[in-house]
């Protein structure tokens, strides 16, 4: 029998590779701290656990998972984390976890700080001659020595400590004014920022860098790119596609070998004038992962293989094209609240699409679960927002 691996997420994000993975033949635990999650009730989980999230209750979680090792018996099972919460968490805590578990992650704490730390990551591309946006410090906006529009960014939003929390995500600051308040902000909650001017463009000139690494070397990269997204602008992919973009594997090839990094990650890129400019890298699967494993690029499995000393005979990229589609944030941001888009077109692109977010032929009930419990509450969520 293949591995069983543990995986931590039953959104969108994780079910993908719960499928994936199970469809490999790996028996999959599922934990989550929502019951409703639907990776939770895919046919391919012969076991779930609810456990509180890093932010809640970092000491239960741990021990949680420590119990759930015991239960497993000898064989330890792959831990496969899809959040940057859990990641950092279980980097810091790996000396207790690897008693039970085997890594399908970075488990070197300064490494996965590298990627997650904006300021890190930005001076760690410049260094390799990747394009990047350039950057400004507080002292240039203030003499009016920048050019507008500006992106600012905390340095650190996502991760255990209390440093991050409640931070706005990005700003688009177009004129003086906005742009020192949003510094102020950050400032005065002890964050870090980065400031960087703005690459033009719409949702659809972003693209993804898709790795599967392991100790510095790329083992498979998946390409592709956002053609709407959930809001606009600033949101997760709602419609994207496979792209042609040799480049950016050449890209993730120098960044994974740079930071010497195993496990899953998006390297995320912004297309301008024929150059790819690097935005950030997470150091975990996205919330689309599941078009590379539908194109011939299995991310999960070749990290999972890897821990096991298995490793490809050269670097997997995409097999073929293909479409990935999430209709109901879709139809919510694009059609329903913002009317930029042609509902009948919309439909059948989604109709055509390779893999959906939720939906799967012989594996309902995670659909289900995201239609009768997840999507009302966020559709009535949408309203009352939009009317208020």
């Amino acid at each position: 029998m293949s591995k069983p691996i543990l995986i931590i997420d039953g959104n969108r994000n994780g079910l993908a590779l719960i499928r994936a993975l199970g469809q490999a033949g790996h028996p999959i635990y599922c934990v989550d701290h929502k019951w409703y999650k639907p990776g939770r009730f895919s046919k391919f989980v012969f076991g779930s656990s609810l456990l509180p999230k890093p932010g809640e209750n970092p000491e239960a979680l741990i021990q949680g998972l420590l119990e759930i090792g015991k239960k497993q018996g000898p064989e330890k099972m792959a831990l496969l984390p899809v959040n940057d919460e859990y990641v950092s968490l279980f980097a810091r805590n790996w000396s207790k976890l690897s008693q039970f578990y085997i890594p399908a992650f970075e488990t070197k704490e300064s490494t996965v700080y590298q990627v997650l730390d904006k300021l890190k990551f930005a001076d760690l591309t410049e260094s390799i001659s990747i394009p990047v946006p350039k950057r400004f410090t507080k002292d240039q906006v203030v003499k009016d020595a920048v050019d507008y529009p500006v992106i600012i960014k905390p340095g650190m939003r996502r991760n255990i400590d209390t440093v991050g929390k409640g931070l706005f995500k990005v700003r688009l600051c177009h004129e003086k004014g906005y742009l020192l308040e949003s510094i102020e902000e950050l400032e005065s909650a002890g964050a870090e920022y980065i400031l960087q001017s703005y690459i033009p463009g719409g949702d659809d000139t972003l693209y993804t860098a898709g790795v599967a690494a392991w100790k510095g070397k790329l083992l498979g990269c998946f390409t592709g790119r956002k053609i709407r997204q959930f809001p606009p602008i600033t949101g997760e992919a709602a419609y994207a596609s496979t792209a042609d973009a040799p480049e950016i594997i050449e890209y993730a090839k120098a960044i994974v070998s740079a930071t010497g990094y195993s496990g899953i990650a998006q390297i995320e890129f912004k297309k301008h004038d024929g150059d790819y400019y690097v935005i950030e890298m997470n150091p975990r699967s996205w919330s689309w992962n599941g078009l590379a494993w539908a194109v011939g690029v299995p991310l999960g499995k070749l990290v999972v293989d890897a821990s096991e000393g298995k490793l490809p005979n050269s670097i997997l990229t995409n097999q073929r094209a293909g479409t990935w589609s999430f209709f109901l944030e879709d139809f919510s941001f694009n059609f329903l609240l913002n009317r930029n888009f042609p509902l009948g077109k919309m439909i059948r692109q989604h109709r055509k699409s390779d893999f959906k977010a939720f939906y799967q032929k012989g594996d309902f009930r995670p659909f289900l679960m995201h239609l009768l419990v997840q999507y009302p509450f966020r559709l009535y969520e949408l309203i009352l927002g939009k009317k208020r």
